[in-house]
C-alpha cells in the first residue's frame, strides 16, 4: 500500500529541465513508497477531469513510473504538456459541473475572507462547508458558536489521542517518609508519572500518589511494585478510575 498520491503539474510556458525535474521528484517519490501521476495538459487536465471512478481520464492523467519518466528525462520541454488554460478565467461553457454555481456569490468580502497566511494548511471535506486553517500547531477557528462547534466536530479526529491509564494510592504517611519507596519505583519503572498531593488535615489519608502510564500493564506492574515496597500499614486505599 502506498504512502500517499502526488500529482505533477506543469503550468504556463514549457521551460528547459522541467522533464528531468519531473523525472527526479518522480523516482524519489516512487521510492519513497507514494504513488505519483501527472496530470496532462497544465490546468486543462484539472478541469477536464471527470469525478467518476469509472470515467476515462487518461486524456487528464497519466501514472508515472520509473521506465516512463527515464525516457522523458532525456528529452527538452514538459512531456506532461501545458495549455493556456487559466482556472480563474473559464468561460461558463467550459467549467465543469461541480464548479458550477459560484459566480454569483463572490464578491469583494468574500474574496478578502479567502486571503491566508503563506504556509498555512487548508484543512476541508466532509462536514466543513469551507476550510480551517491551521498554522504551525495552531488552528484558527471562528467565532460563531454554531460554526465553531461544527468545526470542531469535523476535526476532533486530529486531537485524539492513546489515553493515558491512572493508578490512585492514599497512604497514612507523609512524603519524607514514603520519598525513598517513591524514589525505587521510580528507578524500577522510569517511564512512570508519578505524582505525590499532601493533604492537610484531612482524616482519612495524607498523601495522595498518583500513578501514570499510557501503557496499562506498565501502569499495574508500577502499581503491584510500589505496594509491595511500601511499609506495611502505609496503604489506606487504592482507586483506578
Amino acid at each position: 500500500m502506498s504512502k500517499g498520491t502526488i500529482a505533477i503539474l506543469t503550468g504556463g510556458g514549457d521551460v528547459p529541465g522541467l522533464n528531468p525535474a519531473i523525472r527526479a521528484i518522480t523516482i524519489r517519490a516512487l521510492r519513497d513508497g507514494y504513488r505519483v501521476v501527472g496530470i496532462r495538459h497544465g490546468w486543462g487536465g484539472l478541469v477536464d477531469y471527470i469525478r467518476d471512478a469509472k470515467a476515462d481520464n487518461s486524456d487528464n492523467v497519466l501514472e508515472l513510473s520509473e521506465p516512463i519518466v527515464n525516457r522523458a528525462g532525456r528529452t527538452g520541454g514538459t512531456f506532461l504538456h501545458t495549455s493556456r488554460v487559466r482556472p480563474s478565467h473559464l468561460p461558463d461553457s467550459r467549467l465543469p459541473p461541480h464548479l458550477t454555481g459560484y459566480k454569483e456569490k463572490v464578491n469583494e468580502a468574500r474574496l478578502k475572507m479567502s486571503e491566508v497566511p503563506e504556509g498555512a494548511e487548508l484543512i476541508y471535506g466532509g462536514a466543513l462547508a469551507f476550510p480551517t486553517l491551521k498554522i504551525a500547531n495552531v488552528y484558527i477557528l471562528p467565532g460563531i458558536p454554531e460554526i465553531l462547534q461544527s468545526k470542531f466536530l469535523a476535526i476532533r479526529e486530529r486531537f485524539s489521542a492513546d489515553p493515558f491509564h491512572l493508578r490512585i494510592v492514599y497512604t497514612r504517611e507523609g512524603e519524607g517518609a514514603i520519598a525513598q519507596f517513591l524514589n525505587d519505583t521510580l528507578r524500577s519503572f522510569p517511564e512512570l508519572l508519578l505524582g505525590s498531593y499532601p493533604k492537610i488535615g484531612d482524616p482519612e489519608y495524607v498523601v495522595k500518589l498518583t500513578l501514570e502510564s499510557k501503557d496499562r500493564d506498565y501502569v499495574e506492574r508500577a502499581l503491584e511494585h510500589l505496594l509491595r515496597v511500601l511499609p506495611d500499614g502505609c496503604v489506606v486505599k487504592t482507586e483506578a478510575p
